[in-house]
């Protein structure tokens, strides 16, 4: 049985960076989310597939406290397209991971809007 802790720091503008960015997702494994010091407005969303085999079980989206640890406990197994994501407050809804094989939990990240990037000039 696996326990990972997902740290998860602010990059400035409302973005955030986790790691690390997965975690294995097995029966009896043990995710912990921790944020940063200085970290307020960090909130993780679960998806669907995700929460249905989590305990205790997320009801929407948990907010991180600066420090204190949450932790989950994995007690079924899942078919895969289980995700998180960690998202600044005023962002709903769970995240849609398709794509994600069974026995790992994907971590993203998202802001309340992307960072602006210079275009690339020639």
């Amino acid at each position: 049985m696996a326990n990972t802790t997902i740290q998860v720091v602010s990059t400035g503008s409302g973005m955030f960076s986790a790691s690390p960015d997965s975690a294995p997702f097995n029966t009896g494994d043990t995710v912990t989310f921790v944020a940063a010091e200085g970290v307020t407005d960090a909130l993780v969303c679960f998806s669907d597939n995700a929460s249905d085999v989590l305990t205790p079980t997320p009801d929407g989206s948990v907010k991180l406290v600066d420090g204190t640890p949450t932790t989950f406990t994995v007690t079924g197994a899942s078919e895969g397209g289980c995700c998180v994501a960690i998202v600044s407050a005023g962002h709903d809804g769970a995240p849609s991971c398709p794509g994600a094989p069974a026995g790992i939990l994907p971590v993203t990240t998202m802001g309340r809007r992307p960072v602006p990037r210079d275009p690339i000039r020639t």
